[in-house]
């Protein structure tokens, strides 16, 4: 019973900092909406920050759980865009104050300082392996493909803070589909771009 009510109060957490914002969410705001007592949170989680630390740790969890690799295709890259629009409208708060959160909690910066860092070393493996697997067309200029994959994460990092009604995934193609071969352009009319998300 103990697990389920932690359970429960991490997801009703999530779901009230993603509607409201993360600052404007009190321990009372989520112990009343769960219909417990301040008393049986505070078992739980003695402060707010406890909670976000665990969040942390589900989303830490979530991302591991993902295991990315740069050896694929441009399907799979589709559908690496697809989780990632996922896991962003799971944990909007988050994305929504990306840099508020980094600037006010110092283990939060260093979490994001890795997470850039891994995940630009994997946008660039797998520009790499497009250009290998001649679905991208050699680099015109030294750094040209790694400043596409700067661009590619800052689109999918800041992507929900625009609040556009457009679907990320297009938003991103559009940028690679200048640099994809005639091959890489036949592969990628073979996507499915209607998965919901």
């Amino acid at each position: 019973m103990s697990e389920n009510t932690k359970n429960r109060i991490l997801e009703k957490s999530i779901e009230l900092f993603n509607q409201h914002g993360f600052e404007n969410v009190s321990m009372r705001d989520i112990s009343e909406s769960l219909k417990i007592s301040p008393g049986n949170l505070t078992y739980h989680f003695k402060k707010k920050t406890d909670i976000l630390d665990e969040i942390l740790n589900c989303l830490k969890h979530d991302h591991e759980q993902m295991q990315y690799k740069p050896e694929i295709t441009l399907a799979e890259f589709n559908s690496i865009l697809l989780l990632t629009t996922q896991h962003q409208k799971h944990y909007a708060f988050y994305y929504r104050n990306f840099m508020e959160l980094k600037h006010k909690y110092p283990e939060i910066a260093q979490l994001q300082k890795d997470y850039k860092e891994e995940f630009l070393v994997l946008i660039r493996g797998i520009f790499t392996h497009f250009e290998k697997n001649e679905w991208m067309k050699p680099e015109v200029s030294e750094s040209m493909y790694d400043n596409l994959s700067y661009a590619v994460l800052s689109i999918a990092i800041f992507w929900i803070q625009f609040g556009i009604d457009r679907d990320m995934r297009s938003v991103i193609w559009s940028i690679l589909l200048p640099n994809l071969t005639e091959k890489g352009i036949n592969d990628y009319q073979k996507i499915d771009m209607c998965l919901d998300y």
